[in-house]
């Protein structure tokens, strides 16, 4: 039996409401040379027994049973058993419409090209295009202009690209589990030190769900410990990335001083909270010269002034005013909420 030219794995965990509507949108497509390969992440619900009925209906469906793991362990699952010349992702709450695959079907397109379409994010009654980029292929050359224009850790999801297997098999390129969050960031930076091209499309065929859900993942601050671990990986990974092609330095500084604030931020989140020493002293790993470039980048480039203390910190240590700057932060956050239900 010849491999399909495409495998496509789906990541599924406690969604049997809008699991079928996913899996129907892939099977209506358009381009029929590919697997489906389903994988069960230990669903507390319906969400497996539906990936079975689909598996029995249809020979081109493989199904994974596991225990739950997180996402980064459901999809190198599928990985593992892929057998496609490509690879793509499809997150299970979204869907795609019927030319999806075929879009990334071009015939002169170079085997160590990424090609990347657009999105549709779906907001309730909203809907609109993610990216204005117009249909191009960008060569190596080109991309430190390109990601001096485009921040590179915005295209850090996994679906919408059409990833070479041979190139992730050869690389052991799989998603960190040990990360609930920036995993698929991580992922897409190493890839990209194996690409010489990038084939923009600016049609968009994939519709992303937007949930405004204050319990997601990336929206959830972690331990100060884990944040600084997600901090270094980052930063390591757009270093290893600067030895193929340079990459501008404000875009490199807002970015890192995204995931800075992060750090900062999650000492102060109740449930998180540290003591004055501890505070002070895990505040010290973050200021370095380094570090306070990149958090001043990003708040200018973001224009947070609530961050602004945050700032004055690491240039003059006042860690007494940014204690009660924060708490006071976060206090009005919370009678905001308050008063909002």
């Amino acid at each position: 039996m010849n491999s399909p030219r495409i495998s496509v794995v789906v990541p599924v965990y406690k969604v049997a409401d809008v699991l079928p509507r996913c899996i129907d949108s892939i099977l209506g497509q358009t381009f029929e040379d590919f697997e489906l390969i389903l994988v069960d992440d230990g669903s507390p619900d319906q969400s497996g027994a539906i990936c079975d009925e689909y598996q029995a209906r249809d020979p081109r469906i493989r199904v994974i049973h596991k225990k739950n793991g997180g996402v980064s362990t459901a999809r190198n699952a599928g990985l593992d058993v892929a057998t496609g010349r490509y690879v793509c992702f499809i997150d299970s709450d979204d869907w795609v419409e019927d030319r999806y695959l075929e879009l990334f079907i071009y015939p002169d397109t170079a085997p160590d090209c990424l090609v990347i379409q657009n999105i549709r994010q779906e907001y309730g009654e909203r809907s609109y295009k993610k990216y204005d980029f117009p249909d191009r292929v960008v060569p190596i050359d080109e991309f430190p202009s390109f990601f001096a224009e485009t921040q590179i850790v915005s295209l850090g999801y996994p679906f919408t690209k059409l990833f070479l297997r041979e190139i992730i098999e050869a690389h052991a390129i799989r998603f960190r589990n040990d990360m609930a969050m920036t995993e698929d960031l991580l992922f897409f930076l190493e890839y990209m030190l194996h690409v010489n091209s990038i084939q923009f499309v600016s049609t968009a065929y994939y519709h992303y769900i937007y949930a405004n859900n204050p319990s997601s993942l990336s929206q959830i601050l972690q331990p100060f410990e884990k944040e600084k671990i997600l901090l270094e990986s980052v930063l390591k990974a757009l270093d290893d990335l600067e030895q193929k092609f340079p990459i501008d330095i404000h875009k490199k500084q807002e970015a890192i001083g995204g995931y800075v604030r992060r750090a900062i931020r999650s000492l102060y989140v109740p449930g998180y909270r540290k003591n004055y020493r501890q505070r002070r002293a895990l505040l010290k790993e973050l200021a370095t010269p380094e570090y306070k470039r990149c958090l001043h980048m990003n708040c200018r480039k973001y224009h947070l002034p609530h961050y602004a203390t945050a700032v004055f910190l690491f240039r003059h240590d006042p860690l007494f005013s940014h204690d009660a700057y924060m708490t006071l932060f976060f206090f009005a956050k919370r009678i905001a909420a308050g008063r909002k239900k």
